[in-house]
């Protein structure tokens, strides 16, 4: 019997082997990337105040960024590489500690109903405890520091 190769993408491969290098270079522009289309969204929302904006909107560029919705549309594109880019650089970092996670979750042993309703009454039972208190503070201080200033 013959083993039949699986055939997939050379560039997919590739870009999934495993480059310390790379992945950090990619990491880094994805994130410089996001910054350049947030720049670019800003641009379009505010050109006065902006840092990056497309000004120049004459013949092949007239095509696509004639319009703010057309810049918008590209700024967002923008920042979606960068997004996808970061997020392929960070998987290989991410990817173990969250399959750690989710197995570990399944071992959890959740509170019941009651449980929960207890615990969650004590939780804000204590925090209007302590808006009651900082209400006295407030309460008790103001005058008195307004006092002193009368001074």
């Amino acid at each position: 019997m013959e083993k039949t190769e699986k055939k997939g993408s050379s560039i997919l491969d590739v870009i999934r082997k495993d480059y310390p290098a790379e992945r950090l270079l990619m990491g880094v522009l994805g994130v410089i990337v996001i910054v350049f289309g947030v720049y670019l969204v800003g641009g379009v929302a505010d050109p006065d105040n902006a840092w990056l904006v497309i000004q120049n909107t004459d013949g092949i560029f007239g095509f696509f960024f004639g319009t703010d919705t057309k810049i918008l549309v590209f700024s967002w594109f923008i920042i979606f590489v960068g997004v996808v880019s970061f997020a392929m650089a960070v998987w290989p970092f991410l990817k173990p500690s969250l399959i750690e996670v989710l197995g570990k979750n399944r071992k959890v042993t959740w509170p019941s109903g009651k449980v929960l309703q207890n615990h969650s009454a004590r939780v804000y039972g204590f925090i209007f405890f302590l808006i009651g208190v900082f209400i006295m503070y407030e309460l008790a201080l103001v005058p008195f520091f307004t006092w002193i200033r009368a001074l």
